[in-house]
């Protein structure tokens, strides 16, 4: 095998240990090196200043100081390391390589491959104190590394045994004692930034969903949003047991039916917002996957919100029943596609989306000016709960003027970044509208159990 390396990495420490990361692998189908680049900063390391001389253009990884000053490679780029949630990042992404170790000799793009076999993997070491050289002679079929202290030569392969033996017990308990940091909006990657009205206490980008999970108790611009929908989602999940539970003297298993599809819509849509806050800083991929998830939600919310009132309003005229929940599972689906749109929740479209949803939700007036038209207004009070209704309406409304208008962090930057945001306002009015539905429904569904059974209709009439 002939490599040419003209490369040498120095690195000096003092009086004091200092970690070696390397990973340099052979790709056996391809007639040169690829290296994987991962950067990873220890902070039992003492100040280290590197030293990078190369003649040949290639790639490679190298220490971080401890103090998280700096991280160089061969091509003379630089990645400042300002605070824990790029340490978190960077540790991140050493967990996901396959090997616990990080490159720092490479070969030149243009190095003609042997059949010889690999080059040698040099795994975490701890080495003592000095001055670290790392080279490679153009002949040369293994890397020498050796460490010069006062004067003395040290093999490398003679501590490699022992130090391979705590490199996993070290990564480990690295990976444990890792955190993040909140930091600033203009610190976040483009994809994060949607409200620039709260500048500080966001997530860093934390590319594990366990962080993410994590991060439900720490205090971030999403710990309102989380906390107010999962404790709602947490609310109907136990009203909705409790309801189905009883027995069928008590509830009739029709209206279980008509009930469940209330409270799976009120679930569904609390806890897949729960999940797209949660997970918002995953990754993009992920910031848009419960994106769409979220939107999903608000539709079947919707939709379930008006199976139970279309119900016991009609509950004696079964066509116009039928008709109008047609009609809103229609809504309901148009709006889950135009929410799939890829741009669909971008910030610019923010208007948009509350516009879909606000029409969306306003399209029950038509079924309600019908009953109330059909029936008299003062009983479409009494036993249609209009007046809940109309109470639910103006709840969505407000939270969805919140929500649009970003109020009130837009007459007050910087002020509202943690508590009391818009969108935890909008949050919260959500909650609280679902709650007037649900007591809503429940008084229609007491007054048709007084009331009986339906009178047959007169022959020949077929009302609407």
């Amino acid at each position: 095998m002939s490599v040419d390396i003209d490369t040498e990495v120095t690195v000096s420490v003092p009086d004091s240990p200092i970690i070696l990361l390397s990973n340099t692998k052979l790709q056996e189908d391809k007639d040169d090196y690829q290296t994987s680049d991962v950067l990873l900063e220890l902070k039992e390391i003492p100040y280290a200043d590197c030293d990078i001389k190369n003649d040949e253009p290639h790639e490679t990884d190298v220490l971080l100081d401890s103090e998280g000053a700096c991280a160089l490679n061969a091509e003379k780029s630089a990645e400042i390391v300002r605070d824990e949630s790029d340490l978190n990042r960077l540790c991140h992404e050493l967990k996901k390589k396959r090997g616990s170790t990080i490159d720092v000799v490479n070969c030149d793009d243009t190095t003609e491959s042997s059949d010889s076999g690999s080059v040698d993997q040099l795994s975490l070491q701890e080495l003592p104190g000095g001055h670290l050289t790392i080279s490679k002679n153009a002949d040369a079929e293994d890397t020498a590394i050796e460490i010069e202290e006062d004067n003395e030569l040290f093999d490398f392969r003679e501590i490699a045994a022992g130090a391979m033996r705590h490199a996993e017990e070290l990564i480990r308990r690295m990976m444990l004692t890792v955190s993040w940091t909140i930091c600033h909006f203009h610190a976040l990657p483009k994809w994060l930034q949607d409200n620039d009205f709260i500048w500080q206490g966001y997530r860093p980008p934390l590319p594990s969903f366990w962080d993410c999970i994590k991060s439900i108790f720490s205090i971030h611009t999403e710990t309102g949003n989380i906390w107010t929908h999962m404790l709602g989602c947490i609310a109907f999940l136990g009203v909705g047991a409790f309801f189905l539970s009883c027995s069928e003297e008590e509830i009739r298993n029709e209206d279980k039916v008509v009930f469940s599809a209330f409270f799976t819509g009120a679930c569904v849509c609390l806890g897949l917002s729960t999940c797209f806050h949660t997970f918002l800083c995953h990754s993009e991929w992920a910031g848009q996957l419960f994106s769409k998830l979220d939107y999903v939600g608000i539709a079947l919310l919707i939709m379930g919100s008006f199976v139970p009132w279309l119900y016991y309003s009609f509950y004696c005229d079964f066509w116009p029943r039928i008709v109008y929940v047609c009609v809103e599972i229609v809504l309901g689906l148009s709006s889950i596609i135009i929410s799939l749109w890829p741009r669909f929740g971008e910030p610019r479209y923010r208007f948009l989306r509350a516009g879909v949803f606000l029409s969306f939700g306003l399209s029950g007036v038509i079924p309600a000016v019908h009953y109330s038209v059909q029936e008299g207004w003062i009983k479409a009070l009494n036993q249609a709960s209009l007046g809940w209704l109309i109470l639910m309406g103006l709840l969505y409304i407000i939270g969805t003027m919140f929500y649009a208008l970003r109020i009130p962090e837009r007459f007050f930057p910087g002020k509202f970044d943690i508590w009391f945001q818009s969108h935890q306002i909008f949050h919260v009015f959500v909650v609280a509208a679902a709650f007037v539905h649900y007591h809503g429904i429940s008084e229609m569904a007491m007054h048709r159990l007084t009331i009986g059974e339906c009178p047959p209709p007169p022959v020949g009439e077929l009302r609407f």
